[in-house]
Parts: structure tokens; C-alpha cells; sequence
């Protein structure tokens, strides 16, 4: 029997519907269903939303039966109009995606996350599930950027400690060498003192006996 999805379902990462072709609904290990689309364009086989890991092989790709899953606006003449809350959903949905796409600042991030919150807070808790969706994952995003931010942050504190440290320790280096340079010019000093004393008591010494070999001869 083939599996029957709720009306408009997506898939929770490209946010596109399901079909029986590229977007065809696949099952990983830890129960959650993405499109076969993106689950071949992940680098490494982690669930988007959980990050549990799978094995590739054991991707179970669902069929279903298309005409069950088709919006009932399809099933009319003409298309349903959109409530205001749709619209609102909607809005955050194509928000949510451009700053996953494109990128976006970390206050820009902040500011989009309490925005969504404080819409979905104002819905009944089973209403605007894909958004929900989108919403954790946008924020698991956001605090990943924190994190690395940190990192940074973190890592520049190092570099900036390290290089005071070299710089200190390059200070003391050349204080020792100075001190060094200092005792050497003392050392030889005295060296040189010591040896002006020891040739002066030499010569005195010298002086001394020639005095008493006079002496002594002439008495």
C-alpha cells in the first residue's frame, strides 16, 4: 500500500513537495524523510535535523501515491486563496531559505529567529509544522555561527597572548644579555686590576730583595 503524506507535504530541507521522481520521500535509520535530492547532495551521511548518522544503503525511498498528496487547491478550477497567517508562514519560509542560501549576519539571524518565534507562538502548536521545522533548523544554524564565532574570538585571545609573551620574553632576553654584557665588563675589570696588582707586588717583591742583598753585602 502505497504511503499517503499530508496535504502540501515538503520535504524539510529544500522545502519542496514530494513527487515520485527526484523529490521522492526517503527514510534514514533515525525516522526522519527528506527528498532523495538532498539526501544524495549531503557530504557526509548525517540527518539534517538530528545529525544522527546512516548508512547510505539503508535509505528506504517510500512511494506514494501523488494524487493523495496534491494541495486540495489543485483538485478546484480555480487556486485557494492563502489566509494572512499562510502568507505570514510563507514569508519567513522564503526568509529562512535566503539566509540559509545566501548567508546572513549574525544580529540579521538573531532578529529573524525571534520574529518566527514570536509568530509560531501566537499559533496553535500543530499548525505550520514545515515552518517549525525550518525554524529549528535555522536555529541550530545560528548557534553553530555562535560557537565558531567564539572559536575566533577565543583563538585571537590566544594569538594576542602568545604574541605579548614573545614580546616579553624578548624583553628579558635582552635584559639578561645586557646584565650579561654588564658582569663581563666588571669581570674584566678586576682582571685587569688583579693583574696590574700582581705585577706591581712582583716588582716590589723584587725591589725588596735587591734592597737586602745590598744591604747584607756592604755589612
Amino acid at each position: 500500500m502505497p504511503l499517503l503524506l499530508g496535504s502540501g507535504s515538503t520535504c524539510d530541507v529544500c522545502l519542496d513537495a514530494f513527487d515520485a521522481d527526484n523529490c521522492a520521500p526517503c527514510s534514514i535509520e533515525c525516522g526522519h524523510i527528506f527528498c532523495l535530492k538532498c539526501l544524495n547532495a549531503l557530504s557526509r551521511p548525517k540527518c539534517p535535523l538530528c545529525r544522527s548518522r546512516f548508512e547510505p544503503q539503508s535509505v528506504v525511498k517510500l512511494h506514494i501515491d501523488v494524487d493523495e498528496v496534491r494541495p486540495p487547491s489543485q483538485a478546484h478550477d480555480g487556486p485557494r486563496a492563502l489566509s494572512d497567517d499562510q502568507v505570514v508562514a510563507n514569508s519567513y519560509q522564503e526568509r529562512i531559505a535566503s539566509a540559509c542560501n545566501e548567508g546572513s549576519s549574525e544580529p540579521a539571524l538573531r532578529q529573524l529567529i525571534d520574529e518566527c518565534r514570536q509568530f509560531l507562538g501566537q499559533q496553535p502548536r500543530n499548525s505550520f509544522s514545515d515552518l517549525r521545522v525550518s525554524l529549528r533548523m535555522i536555529n541550530h544554524v545560528y548557534n553553530i555561527k555562535l560557537d565558531q564565532l567564539k572559536h575566533r574570538q577565543e583563538i585571537k585571545r590566544l594569538t594576542d597572548d602568545i604574541a605579548s609573551l614573545q614580546t616579553d620574553k624578548a624583553n628579558l632576553e635582552k635584559m639578561v644579555k645586557e646584565i650579561e654584557d654588564e658582569h663581563k665588563q666588571e669581570r674584566d675589570a678586576w682582571q685587569a686590576h688583579e693583574a696590574n696588582l700582581r705585577e706591581f707586588c712582583s716588582k716590589a717583591q723584587g725591589a725588596y730583595f735587591g734592597v737586602a742583598e745590598y744591604v747584607l753585602s756592604h755589612f
